[in-house]
């Protein structure tokens, strides 16, 4: 009984993840205004802002302010899962409070500008902020460098 218990289970673990990760640097005074209440970096398959929800993949965890009684660092750490393909990484910052990004991703795709604010405010600023990546099979993409985002 116990040879038929463990001799005829097979091993199984977790299935290997591809996607793309790295670490970016958000200074304080991207926060300073208040205008800006979180980053995120959101994934295209192609950079058509007229069109973005043709477009859109999906975005990162909002990465949020320090708090000012909390000593934090301004490096932080993103994983973003994603199947084998090329993709665009864009870092915009949140106009409304993160949780709101979730539940209007709708309205937010329609019509983009009035709730985030882009890095640069002409097209070669944007396209020098946007960062290709590809991803081949069962391969994490690791962004070797650290990434500094100016909005």
């Amino acid at each position: 009984m116990t040879f038929l218990l463990f001799g005829c289970a097979a091993p199984t673990g977790l299935a290997p993840v591809s996607g793309v990760e790295g670490q970016l640097l958000i200074p304080d005074s991207i926060f300073a205004s208040g205008e800006v209440t979180a980053v995120a970096l959101i994934v295209l398959d192609r950079l058509d802002l007229d069109h973005v929800a043709d477009h859109f993949i999906t975005y990162s965890d909002p990465i949020l302010p320090c708090e000012s009684n909390i000593q934090c660092d301004s490096l932080n750490y993103f994983f973003i899962q994603l199947p084998p393909g090329a993709y665009l990484l864009l870092p915009v910052g949140l106009l409304i409070p993160p949780e709101k990004l979730v539940t209007d991703l709708d309205s937010i795709l329609v019509d983009p500008l009035p709730y985030i604010k882009l890095p640069g405010s002409t097209e070669q600023e944007l396209l020098a902020a946007v960062k290709s990546v590809l991803i081949r099979e069962k391969e994490i993409k690791a962004l070797e460098y650290i990434w500094r985002i100016d909005l």
